[in-house]
């Protein structure tokens, strides 16, 4: 193993320059989007029950809100979309809105 490891410092590899040899297509698929999709759905639980706990909302309007909710989260936030095609939202109010919860999920 060692041997091994002097021979990659050799050719110049090492743990501060090692992320620009992983193929960054598997690192998305096994690592990134699963977290994200963890965090989204932490978010998702979080907003769900932020709703649940207001007690100023009628039973129907917290379902109605509920169901918009979970509709928006499972239909219109694709995350593979928003990471990887689309570059004009990052000055979005709502786009950072959203980055801020992420950041606040990966917090707690």
């Amino acid at each position: 193993y060692n041997l091994y490891l002097d021979k990659v410092e050799a050719l110049g590899l090492n743990k501060d320059n090692v992320y620009r040899f992983i193929r960054g297509h598997e690192l998305e698929e096994k690592i990134v989007m699963p977290l994200l999709e963890c965090l989204k759905f932490k978010i998702l639980n979080a907003e769900i029950s932020a709703i649940e706990s207001e007690n100023h909302r009628s039973i129907t309007i917290k379902e109605e809100t509920k169901k918009k909710i979970n509709n928006f989260f499972s239909n219109k936030l694709d995350l593979e979309t928003i990471i990887c095609n689309d570059y004009s939202f990052k000055e979005d109010y709502i786009f950072n809105k959203i980055k801020e919860k992420f950041s606040n999920a990966l917090e707690t």
